[in-house]
């Protein structure tokens, strides 16, 4: 449990709904009914008070250590004008367990101009979330070099890395026998997909797949 910044306590969900939203801003001290059921982010600067409440939002997800304090930071900057800088050093230290900080510093390079090295060093460090699919985006829709995509999900702890691999033998970036080793050593995501559309798209042996879906059973 967290202490915000007015001194009630208030855990960050992993989840940030509409409920939550009305709760926080009502414990910062504001009126929450312009909140309405069908809400977006950028109605928060509908709120009467949204200047005063804008800066404890900040500081509240600052002190968060639970939910996914990352996301909202994002969505802080994109739709309420928090800084990006700002935005930024919450992805840098968003350590939950469920956090995914690698695909909002994709979507902060994509989206909102962060630099795309600061992106790329999230996600070499990220060992929640999927950062191989965030290095997959980085790669192909942002230039990232492809070795360094391939270098992420070889050594991925968490995400899918065996269905990433698949995406990018299929799209033409990536050797099958690169594919292959990857959901071979697979311990996160589902090898055993990612075999099966080796197997049924880009020609990898019948028996490879049935092996790599067998220990894949064994495991479960």
């Amino acid at each position: 449990m967290k202490t915000n910044a007015i001194g009630q306590s208030l855990e960050c969900p992993q989840t940030f709904d509409i409920e939550f939203a009305r709760r926080l801003i009502v414990q910062l001290g504001g009126d929450a009914t312009p909140i309405e059921d069908d809400w977006c982010w950028a109605d928060l600067r509908k709120l009467p008070d949204f200047d005063r409440l804008l800066p404890l939002m900040m500081d509240y997800l600052e002190r968060a250590t639970t939910g996914e304090p990352s996301w909202v930071a994002y969505r802080l900057h994109e739709n309420c004008g928090a800084p990006l800088d700002w935005a930024q050093r919450i992805v840098e230290n968003d350590t939950d367990i469920m956090a995914n900080p690698s695909w909002i510093a994709y979507l902060l390079h994509k989206n909102c101009g962060a630099p795309l090295d600061w992106a790329q060093r999230i996600v070499e460090n990220a060992t929640t979330g999927d950062p191989s699919g965030a290095a997959y985006r980085l790669h192909k829709c942002c230039g990232a070099p492809l070795d360094w995509a391939q270098r992420i999900v070889e050594n991925a702890t968490a995400g899918d890395p065996s269905l990433v691999a698949y995406w990018l033998h299929i799209e033409g970036d990536a050797p099958l026998d690169w594919a292959q080793r990857i959901v071979e050593n697979a311990t996160v995501g589902d090898p055993s997909l990612a075999a099966y559309l080796l197997y049924e798209n880009c020609g990898a042996p019948a028996e490879w797949a049935q092996r790599v879906q067998a220990r894949s059973r064994n495991e479960s």
